[in-house]
């Protein structure tokens, strides 16, 4: 039986102890008069002060600004100060250095999507931890929680999956040219940086090295090579991570592995990257006030395209559960492609997502393709799903494996096995 993973925690209890060691030494030497001086020189050199206590993500951490009346301007006139927050890499979490004003910008201009404005942004690679940084507008609002999710309205839930269908259907649009991360280029934006997701970013922390994995698949329009290094980087993961894999488990793992790629071309289309509901700031009509952190952003095959699969189940390992997967296809995931195909048709005319969304939930693609994007999820997905769904269940896995073994004596080493 798999081990569930965690998509925001490192396998190597080790690095990420280190990590998180420097990322809180990184915290502690950012003096607050500075982001003050930092806010206060990009708006006028209008005084400003804290509103509330920063809040530390994962990436980031977010200081809150308000900024006093100009000095010509009456209190009263200004009940409401503008509000700003000054938003920092936390570069030791960050193997590729941070951004996300490009692919906000792009957003900005093609899209409706609710985001927050930039009012200035920088981005470095000194000591100074205030080399890099963006400033945005404040949304106020409440950051949905599963907790919320869970006790929503049949009212609050609809116009909750509303406000994310419409956000869906807008990315499905944006289809671009090849794989990868937005770059500028010439004639503005394009597609020409490597990719960079949080599992990615993650194993290069870990010195697993998955960039030089990317560096051997230069072709960028090819969904089924794209598909091909995801599972590479996985397989290398397994093989050289330091992880919670035992010596039993590792021919099952990579056998299950080799199955995934059972399961060409563009289009190719972006995606958020980390669509998570700590992301999303809520009005109090459950409609979507803003969409934050977008750097983890990068243009994928459609195939991988998926609806946020929270909306089904919170721990998306569970959905590898047949039962429970299609319980919850024919229930929530049902209602919420009705409403993108609401949606599409209001805005577009034609429901191009929902076709696509209704014929991938069908076969467990909507599994594959977060899977795929999120390597620990393979195994689980292919011991739950794949094995039940291709095979009939696990009774004779045991045999499968030992035979998949058997065909090429070199995976006894890749399994941790002695020869």
């Amino acid at each position: 039986m798999p081990c569930k993973g965690n998509a925001q925690m490192m396998r190597d209890q080790i690095v990420q102890a280190h990590v998180h060691k420097k990322r809180d030494e990184f915290i502690a030497s950012i003096n607050e008069d500075d982001v003050l001086a930092l806010a206060k020189s990009h708006h006028k050199g209008d005084n400003c002060r804290f509103f509330k206590d920063p809040a530390r993500g994962s990436y980031n951490i977010c200081f809150f600004i308000e900024f006093d009346p100009p000095a010509d301007q009456a209190e009263s006139e200004n009940s409401d100060r503008e509000r700003w927050v000054v938003r920092i890499p936390l570069t030791p979490c960050l193997a590729f250095g941070g951004r996300s004003k490009l692919e906000m910008s792009y957003i900005a201009d093609e899209t409706d999507i609710p985001i927050p404005k930039i009012h200035a942004y920088a981005i470095g690679d000194d000591l100074d931890p205030l080399s890099s940084f963006i400033l945005l507008e404040y949304i106020s609002g409440e950051q949905l929680s599963w907790a919320q999710l869970k006790s929503l309205s049949p009212a609050d839930r609809e116009s909750l999956y509303a406000s994310i269908a419409d956000i869906y259907i807008q990315l499905r649009r944006l289809e671009l040219s090849s794989i990868g991360c937005l770059i500028s280029g010439l004639d503005g934006i394009r597609v020409g940086k490597k990719t960079a997701s949080i599992d990615i970013n993650m194993q290069e922390l870990e010195g697993l090295r998955p960039s030089t994995i990317q560096d051997s698949f230069p072709n960028k329009s090819s969904a089924n090579e794209h598909m091909e290094m995801l599972l590479q980087i996985a397989e290398n993961a397994l093989i050289n991570g330091r992880s919670s894999i035992t010596d039993e488990r590792g021919p099952e793992v990579l056998y299950h592995l080799h199955i995934f790629r059972y399961l060409d071309k563009g289009p190719f289309v972006l995606v958020h990257g980390d669509f998570e509901p700590q992301n999303l700031v809520m009005t109090k009509e459950w409609k979507i006030a803003a969409v934050l952190n977008w750097e983890w952003s990068r243009v994928v095959p459609v195939q991988l395209f998926h609806p946020p699969l929270w909306l089904m189940e919170f721990d998306s390992t569970h959905l590898a559960c047949q039962w429970i997967y299609d319980a919850r296809l024919i229930t929530t995931f049902s209602r919420f492609n009705s409403i993108v195909r609401e949606q599409e048709m209001a805005r577009y005319g034609q429901p191009m997502l929902y076709q696509e969304w209704e014929k991938r939930g069908e076969d467990g693609g909507l599994l594959v393709a977060n899977a795929l994007m999120n390597w620990t999820d393979i195994d689980y997905v292919s011991y739950q799903y794949v094995n039940e769904k291709c095979y009939g269940g696990c009774d004779d896995l045991d045999t499968r494996v030992a035979a998949f073994m058997e065909e090429d004596p070199s995976r006894r080493c890749l399994a941790g096995l002695p020869g």
